[in-house]
């Protein structure tokens, strides 16, 4: 009987202990976020005018906590805040320059939470001061990225606002994204700051170093829009934006890269560069499809002597821009013409100096072309 009195004892001992931790009492623990480390750093001076501005945290974040009430910087309007989750990370990207020479401060808002629930016991506070108004302090928040190797990999459909361009190699621009399913991809420039009456760059497309799908050149004030377009096959691409000169005048532009439906593309494609090009016997191809500034490539084997003649004729009733251009088979150009029509066949033809593969390129400059190609060959 004794020992059934110890155990009993021995129960009611222990779940005393248990109830201590259940009442809601005083003991309970809380663990709130707290904020290990800004950008800028507390009471950094010479900041950029275009700096991301940044908090990271010990834990883990209530993303429904998150928004630009509880993470802002005073007196600076905010163009996107994004959590990374796995660095635990929020980041500020603003609407404009900042104020050259100016004390800003940033607030974390005490009702961030951790996952979990628990929130900050405070608001979290820390300030900075922006340099001067000149090139270097609008150096942005990708650099560098003066070339493919180096460029920064961005999300479509998202706009990165106030980067930089300006003299030597800040005046490149690289940027990679990915294209999942065949889409229409825009570059959208907007020039919103430049210290000169205007400034002018290009828009160029790079399947990968030394393969460039073509350029647009622009020149703009700020305030005004620039887009370039290409139908992409999934894959990764990237995009250049380069200031025209090379001297030390310097802008600032909102970036993004857009995506829509595609033209359509016909079964011949991927054969935008010369080492893709579909090979073609002599005879009609039919229902091609063309979009803007969309480079198709045709290749067919040709004995010395032998003539080729090439004929697109444009189904869709239009007016649009195409160039021809006829390789030999070391690819230099031997035809190289362009022509305005609407739907008139557009025939060019050229005698083979050597045996080998000869290409056939047809391009252009408008969406939606249907059209067929004739190949002939005589000796």
């Amino acid at each position: 009987m004794r020992s059934v009195a110890v155990i009993v004892s021995m129960i009611l001992a222990v779940m005393m202990v248990a109830g201590c931790g259940d009442d809601g009492g005083s003991d309970a623990k809380t663990n709130p976020p707290e904020v290990i480390q800004t950008y800028p750093e507390a009471g950094t001076s010479d900041v950029n005018l275009n700096t991301l501005v940044r908090v990271w945290f010990d834990e883990s974040l209530d993303e429904a906590t998150i928004d630009s009430a509880a993470f802002h910087l005073e007196g600076a309007e905010t163009r996107r805040l994004e959590y990374d989750p796995g660095e635990r990370m929020l980041t500020l990207y603003l609407d404009t320059l900042l104020v050259p020479e100016t004390a800003y401060t940033a607030i974390v808002k005490s009702s961030v939470k951790r996952s979990g629930g628990d929130p900050m016991p405070a608001d979290f506070d820390f300030g900075f001061t922006t340099g001067p108004m000149d090139c270097a302090h609008i150096e942005d928040y990708f650099e560098p990225n003066d070339d493919i190797a180096s460029a920064a990999p961005i999300e479509l459909d998202t706009v990165y606002p106030v980067l930089s361009t300006s003299g030597g190699d800040e005046r490149y621009d690289f940027f990679r994204f990915d294209v999942e399913t065949t889409s229409k991809v825009d570059v959208v420039t907007k020039c919103v700051y430049t210290d000169t009456t205007s400034v002018g760059w290009y828009i160029q497309f790079w399947r990968e170093e030394g393969y460039d799908y073509g350029w647009m050149s622009t020149s703009t004030t700020p305030g005004q829009e620039r887009s370039y377009h290409f139908t992409f096959l999934p894959g990764t691409y990237y995009a250049e934006v380069r200031k025209y000169a090379d001297d030390h005048h310097c802008a600032a532009y909102d970036l993004e890269v857009q995506t829509s439906s595609p033209c359509e593309e016909d079964e011949y494609e991927d054969n935008d560069f010369i080492e893709e090009a579909t090979p073609v016997t002599p005879g009609t191809i039919s229902n091609l499809r063309g979009c803007h500034v969309d480079r198709d490539f045709y290749s067919i084997h040709l004995d010395a002597g032998q003539t080729l003649t090439a004929t697109a004729t444009q189904v869709t009733d239009f007016r649009a821009t195409r160039r021809m251009k006829i390789f030999n088979p070391a690819g230099h150009v031997k035809i190289d013409t362009t022509f305005t029509a609407q739907g008139a066949p557009v025939t060019r033809s050229w005698t083979a100096e050597e045996d080998g593969t000869h290409y056939v390129k047809v391009r252009w400059w408008t969406d939606g072309i249907i059209y067929d190609l004739d190949i002939g060959v005589s000796e």
